[in-house]
Parts: C-alpha cells; structure tokens; sequence
C-alpha cells in the first residue's frame, strides 16, 4: 500500500475517532427534562434521554451531527446572546430545562439541519421555539416577540428561514408541561413508560416521528404489556 494511502487512511481515522468522541459527548443522559424531548407528544424520548444514552446511530447520522455542532457555534445575529442556558426550577424541582439557539432580545432563533427544507416550518419546532419563550419568562420576566426557524440543507446547502409571531398562550403552555412533567415523573419512579403516542412528521404526512427517534429500536423493543397502548395522533 503506499504512503499516500497510508496517510488517507490515517486522517479519515482521525475523523472517525473524533466523531466517536462528540457522539459519546452527546450520547450522556440528561439529568432533567429538556424541550427538545417534552415537546413532542409522545414522552418515550423523554423518558429515554433521561434514563438512558442516545443509541449509536450510523456514520452519515454522525457526520450531519457534526455538521448540525458547527452550524450551532456560527453565530447569526451581531451583537445576540449565543446558547442560552435556560431552566425552570419549581419547589425544588427542575421542571424543565432548554438551550436557547440565539436571542436578540426579540427574535428567538432555533437552527436546523436537515435533510429535506419543509414548505413549512414543522409543528413540533414550532412547539420548541415557543417552549423557549416560556423559558425567558421563567427565567427573566421578558418574552420575544418572534420566533425564527433556520433550516440547513445537508445535502444541497440550501437554507430557508421561516419567521412568526410568538402570540401562544404561555399559561395553557405551562399547564401542558407540567401535565407532561406528572407523567415522567411517575413513570421515572414506577419504571412503567410513558404511554406510546405515534405522531405524524407534519399533517398529512406519511412519515411518522418514531422513524427519527434515537431510541427507535429500544422503544419496540423493551415494552411493559401491561402499560402498552399505540395513540394515533397528528402533529399540531
């Protein structure tokens, strides 16, 4: 074999190595509940995050990963906060906890990457961006006016950005998630999952979200029968 394959080889080792180092970075159960698994419906990914690291996903789930990682650390608006750490503590309890894209002081911005730009923004990224809403007024009595979705295709580098009022409810939001906060809680301390809700990626979609869950195989998989039940139930 000669040097100049040697040495390809060795720098796509490197890569290799260094994808398996962020992925197992990412792969460490959170501690607390995050939005980015409480706004979906069903609360299996949820309960999974927190119990639980992320299944190994393939080479090219991991190499769009890290594309996502770098997207993230570009900062968008001059001058905007850049990952902000957000929590809601209640009674000594952390109910929920998010970190925020950027913030402008009136433009919440949430970045995607993806693999197919929507002719819309998805129903539960909205959800998120209005989760982080809530996030601000828990955390400094200020909410934003819009919210921002930026959508990065991998495949063609095209980008989109959808823009839209902030006007949801905060006080029915916050019901939501403290009804979502009693179930986890309970089934953290029973063992029992969360019920199984199947949603669709967006409405009149044929793609479900189960098919974009990390913790596909181990949700079909390990099953309590006795608290087993499929919902079907659109997004939105």
């Amino acid at each position: 074999m000669s040097e100049l394959r040697n040495t390809e080889l060795q720098i796509l080792n490197y890569f290799f190595k260094a994808l398996a180092n962020d992925a197992k970075q990412e792969a460490r159960p959170t501690l607390t509940p995050h939005v980015t698994g409480i706004v979906y419906d069903c609360l299996r990914r949820c309960y999974y995050s927190l119990t639980t690291p992320i299944d190994t996903i393939d080479l090219k789930g991991s190499i769009r990963t890290w594309i996502g990682r770098k997207l993230h650390e570009t900062q968008i608006f001059p001058g905007g906060q850049m990952e902000l750490e957000l929590e809601w503590k209640e009674d000594g309890k952390t109910i929920l906890t998010g970190r925020l894209d950027e913030f402008d002081g009136k433009i919440i911005l949430d970045k995607k990457t993806t693999r197919r730009i929507p002719r819309e923004p998805y129903p539960h990224h909205i959800k998120q961006v209005e989760l982080y809403n809530l996030l601000l007024k828990k955390n400094f009595n200020q909410t934003a006016k819009y919210g921002a979705i930026m959508y990065m295709d991998v495949s063609d580098a095209s980008v989109k950005v959808f823009v839209f009022l902030l006007n949801t409810n905060l006080s029915a939001l916050e019901n939501e998630v403290r009804r979502k906060y009693e179930v986890l809680e309970k089934s953290l301390k029973t063992g029992i999952l969360p019920p199984r809700i199947i949603q669709q990626w967006e409405p009149g979609s044929v793609g479900v979200v189960c098919g974009y869950c990390p913790f596909y195989g181990r949700c079909w998989q390990e099953d309590y029968m006795d608290s087993f039940r499929v919902l079907f139930k659109p997004v939105g």
